[in-house]
């Protein structure tokens, strides 16, 4: 699965992938706009799909868009996505989410306290 479309700033609009444009110029979305990013951390941080990285032969040149992910299908396209804006490690290790005992990361406890 991959994105094919994203609704943003209330119109809907081609999801290129950076990986597979050669021009930035052809994205329809701005990576900058707020809008932009409030989508991308909702997208990355909410999931918990992650790429198998430890299957890849060359760490430092993984196509990630064929790397292998432990995720459902939607997650997988998802970090996918925005893998190329921002690695999706990097972007949740900029936040502090807890797990519960089971070790599920509690998005409502974090965003929501008290839900």
């Amino acid at each position: 699965m991959s994105v094919q479309r994203i609704w943003i700033d209330g119109k809907i609009i081609k999801a290129s992938n950076k990986l597979n444009v050669i021009d930035e110029r052809e994205l329809e979305y701005d990576i900058a706009s707020s809008s932009f990013k409030e989508l991308h951390l909702s997208a990355v941080l909410c999931s918990e799909a992650k790429f198998d990285v430890n299957q890849e032969k060359d760490q430092d040149h993984i196509d990630f868009l064929k790397c292998p992910v432990n995720g459902d299908a939607t997650e997988t396209g998802l970090i996918r996505f925005f893998q190329p804006i921002e690695d999706i490690e990097t972007t949740r290790n900029k936040f502090k989410i807890p797990e519960n005992d089971d070790s599920k990361l509690c998005f409502l406890d974090y965003f929501l306290p008290g839900f």
